[in-house]
């Protein structure tokens, strides 16, 4: 089907004039569709220096399909190609792949459809395969393509009280299969898939069986060929885990807890997985990290200090309970970054005549931690920077966006409402080199100014670039008119 472009006008323009002195990022391009247009739940999607797409699913269905709609953008931003689908009106947009030049975009229902559409960026051209599973309120986490197969963990129902599968879906046909992994005199929700990923032909997946972590190797069919019990005889329990390779060694990170709990974390780990067990693991509790407690008030600074001190006198070891979201491990030569995200719950008491009860309110985010690893897992060096977004998730989001450069710099990146904060730190020992934040005001026009901004979102999209989207109101000094948007930034940092 072809773009009717009267449903949905795009305002693409360069803006190669307007920079961020200070903190030396640039807006270098933008795209702009109109808020209340024809089309829903659009998203951004970076891919690598091949360029971006931005997705979206008509408003009104017709014969139960919906249309979804694909914009693939040049890395200026210049429209390239425009293509749609008719897809089922019960499939939603929930994440992608990005695989040998090919986009996958993932499309899920909460009663077991799914859809899968492979964009390939060569062609310009679409091709979609679909089916149903018989599952329902399903979740489809890490996703991985590998031999035309797609990969990837799902939990049924609420995570900790429901179960837990290894998905699998044939790209060729459209053929779906959900794998269970038992354990003998475990119930499903005390098996918890942490992660899952495809290494050498194999599916490999992270498993925690009430205490034990577990590495299970299914083939791509999801015949189980091994598992691997790798915490026998570890006093720490491990919380999240995450696989990756660097060469023929696979290596494992994540977050720790001394005494066994569901989600608070007292460090992170680092480690290197042999044939059947670690080859190493080194733990690191969040005290020993630099600044660690940078976000906290001076008065409750000096009470960690203090007990810090006084379990230390006494020959022990004192813990602060965190949740901690981890990202993807970042590969450089022969070094490995992690960055974690702090938050933690935040609750509401609401009134009703003389009754008071509590509600969730969102989580609060304080703190970002970032950790410089060689290939032995020795910790390099290690920063902090707080953190405090105005926006309160119902959701573990992830706000940092991180990327190396190649003149040996970290780059970070978030967004919160109209500002957009950035943080460059030195590879060489992890020291601060620029903190800055920017008030979003950029648009294409000097007599425009954004008077409002919403779902500030930022992510790494190649090299020094960043892409930066979200809702925006603009208004124009000159005619007084208003207009609010979507709009997808272009953010260049020198």
């Amino acid at each position: 089907m072809k773009r009717n472009f009267g449903y949905v006008i795009v305002a693409v323009s360069l803006i190669l004039s307007l920079a961020w002195s200070k903190a030396g990022a640039q807006v270098t391009a933008r795209v702009e569709y109109p808020y209340d247009g024809d089309y829903t739940g659009r998203c951004m999607i970076p891919l690598d220096d091949i360029g971006a797409m931005s997705v979206a699913f008509s408003k009104h269905s017709k014969g139960g399909k919906n249309i979804f709609m694909e914009d693939f953008y040049s890395t200026d931003l210049k429209l390239l190609k425009t293509d749609s689908l008719a897809v089922d009106r019960q499939l939603d947009y929930y994440d992608n792949v990005l695989k040998d030049g090919v986009n996958y975009s993932l499309l899920t229902s909460k009663r077991g459809a799914y859809g899968v559409v492979a964009f390939d960026t060569r062609s310009r051209q679409s091709r979609m395969v679909s089916g149903q599973f018989k599952v329902k309120n399903w979740s489809l986490e890490y996703p991985k393509v590998d031999e035309d197969r797609l990969v990837f963990c799902s939990t049924e129902g609420k995570r900790g009280r429901g179960k837990d599968h290894v998905g699998i879906i044939n790209l060729l046909t459209g053929e779906g299969r959900m794998v269970d992994i038992r354990f003998k005199g475990l119930r499903p929700h005390d098996v918890e898939l942490l992660e899952s990923t495809i290494i050498d032909g194999k599916i490999q997946v992270m498993v925690k069986a009430k205490e034990d972590i577990y590495l299970v190797r299914l083939d791509m069919d999801g015949r189980e060929l091994e598992r691997l019990c790798l915490t026998e005889n570890l006093d720490e329990h491990i919380l999240t885990a995450s696989v990756s390779k660097a060469g023929s060694a696979l290596f494992v990170t994540g977050t720790y807890a001394k005494r066994e709990r569901r989600g608070a974390a007292n460090g992170i780990f680092f480690a290197r997985l042999g044939r059947e067990h670690f080859d190493f693991i080194r733990f690191y509790n969040f005290l020993d990290l630099t600044n660690f407690t940078g976000y906290m008030s001076d008065r409750k600074k000096a009470k960690v200090e203090r007990r810090k001190a006084k379990a230390e006198k006494n020959d022990k070891e004192m813990f602060l309970d965190y949740l901690l979201t981890s990202h993807d491990i970042i590969e450089q030569g022969d070094c490995y970054y992690y960055l974690g995200e702090a938050y933690y719950p935040t609750y509401s008491t609401m009134y009703n005549g003389r009754s008071a009860y509590t509600v969730f309110s969102g989580y609060a985010y304080t703190h970002a931690v970032i950790v410089k690893f060689d290939r032995q897992g020795n910790r390099l060096w290690d920063c902090c920077f707080p953190m405090k977004p105005s926006e309160k998730p119902y959701y573990v989001k992830h706000f940092v966006t991180m990327s190396l450069s190649p003149s040996g710099q970290i780059l970070c990146l978030y967004g919160d409402g109209k500002q957009l904060v950035s943080k460059i730190f030195s590879d060489s020992d992890g020291s601060m080199v620029k903190d800055r934040q920017k008030e979003l005001l950029e648009t294409d026009d000097d007599r425009e100014d954004v008077k409002k901004a919403g779902l500030t979102n930022t992510l790494h999209w190649y090299d020094n670039n960043f892409m930066v989207f979200g809702n925006q109101v603009v208004k124009n000094h000159a005619t007084g008119e208003r207009r609010r948007v979507i709009y997808i930034n272009k953010y260049t940092m020198e």
